[in-house]
């Protein structure tokens, strides 16, 4: 059976954190949560999630910088972020989107559409972890094959 994908809940507010995870937990994913942004960020690099679900309005450090973060750092660029804030006017969905964010959930939250994107998102993570995995066997066997050449030219 397949490991349950990871998701960080990055949360400010017991109760939407919370309800959060509680949705999350009973669609078979793992969850762990952070209170501020960065105890968000720290979690994220130590042991970085599938997916984040990122608040805006965070103490210790705001939403848009955490977003800003997570895609500039080499262990956390690929993770799906999907920003789930009250403020969902376009000017803040589009601050999200140009802060690193894949997507926007407004609050309160739809279950159906939680799940939707979610499940949307980590299809695409998934595609991407394969993408790498498969650069890396095929930049291995291209060394491989460099050094047998190199080494057959020796020979000569």
């Amino acid at each position: 059976m397949e490991n349950p994908s990871q998701i960080l809940v990055i949360e400010d507010d017991i109760m939407n954190s919370l309800l959060l995870t509680t949705i999350l937990t009973r669609l078979g994913y793992t969850v762990e949560t952070a209170f501020d942004g960065i105890t968000g960020l720290e979690k994220a690099e130590s042991s970085p999630p599938d997916l984040i679900l990122l608040d805006l309005q965070l103490p210790r450090m705001h939403g848009y910088e955490v977003a800003r973060r997570l895609k500039q750092a080499d262990k956390t660029k690929i993770i799906p972020i999907v920003v789930v804030s009250s403020f969902a006017d376009v000017e803040n969905r589009v601050k999200a989107l140009e802060a690193g964010a894949d997507d926007f959930l407004s609050k309160p939250i739809d279950q159906v559409e939680l799940r939707a994107r979610v499940q949307s998102l980590l299809k695409v993570k998934m595609f991407n972890d394969h993408m790498v995995n498969y650069q890396k066997i095929i930049e291995a066997e291209v060394d491989k094959r460099m050094r047998q050449l190199i080494q057959c030219s020796g020979d000569v």
